[in-house]
């Protein structure tokens, strides 16, 4: 039986998010490199990430399942859609993490010399269309 990667992630909820849901639809699946990233986030880009594995047998069935969860637009807490400040696309990444700032490149550079977890980032929208990053408020 082979297991084939659909979806890396950097955090386990989300994972799980995605696993619940294909195994709600008779998906079988698991979660791989969950805990060496869980432990140390730095590891992350070695492993790859937290992997998604699912049967090749179900590989077609399992992508259009991620593809209808990736196709839901993001609402704010009212139900209002949250659209790009930018084009006004509704095609978002929404657990985008963002260091462009001066803090940010001050944290990158600290936590790359004393390799520990960066002290500081923003986690924002970013717009699949124009690549526009935006503030999640």
């Amino acid at each position: 039986m082979e297991f084939v990667t659909i979806k890396t992630f950097d955090s386990a909820p989300e994972a799980h998010i995605y696993k619940n849901r294909l195994e709600g639809d008779g998906i079988e699946c698991f979660i791989h490199d969950e805990f060496i990233v869980s432990v140390n986030p730095l590891y992350s880009n070695a492993v790859g990430g937290i992997k998604l594995k699912v049967k090749k047998e179900d590989l077609n069935q399992a992508l259009e399942i991620l593809r209808s969860i990736e196709a839901q637009p993001f609402t704010d807490n009212e139900g209002n859609l949250i659209t790009c400040t930018k084009c006004g696309s509704t095609s978002l990444n929404s657990d985008y993490t963002s260091m462009k700032d001066a803090k940010g490149i001050v944290a990158a550079i600290i936590s790359f010399l004393f390799y520990v977890f960066p002290l500081h980032f923003k986690r924002i929208y970013k717009c699949n269309h124009c690549g526009h990053e935006f503030d999640r408020k």
